[in-house]
């Protein structure tokens, strides 16, 4: 399936953690809710190393809002553990998703990082065409 990298859900960015965040990126505003419901699937790639000075939990997910303030997980959540050490080629994730309202934001929560977890990596939009 194409990505379109005009279309991320978070470009790359890097979070900087200790204990457990979340990040939620800014909602993508598709200017209209879909008739019927339009199948995509998000891929949450990793760019650069991670480094994490204890092992840390990544739970990434997609979320959408009629109305831009109150979001609903619309995508089942895909788990990444991160070592202790500097991580490279770290496969990417998928996060199918079927959208049915306006706004579509992507969530990264990072858990147990007790010393500190640098990690970097972007979240792209996949459309299914038929």
């Amino acid at each position: 399936m194409p990505y379109d990298s005009l279309l991320a859900f978070q470009s790359v960015t890097t979070n900087t953690v200790g204990g457990t965040s979340t990040f939620n990126a800014t909602a993508v505003d598709f200017g209209t809710t879909p008739q019927g419901h339009e199948v995509h699937d998000a891929r949450v790639s990793f760019p650069g190393n991670q480094i994490a000075t204890a092992a840390v939990t990544g739970t990434y997910y997609i979320g959408e809002s009629s109305d831009n303030t109150t979001f609903y997980q619309c995508s089942r959540p895909q788990f990444v553990t991160f070592g202790i050490g500097t991580v490279s080629n770290v496969q990417p994730l998928f996060l199918p998703f079927v959208r049915s309202q306006r706004y579509v934001r992507s969530t990264v929560v990072l858990s147990n990082a007790t010393s500190g977890l640098v990690s970097i990596y972007k979240i792209e939009d996949g459309v299914a065409r038929p």
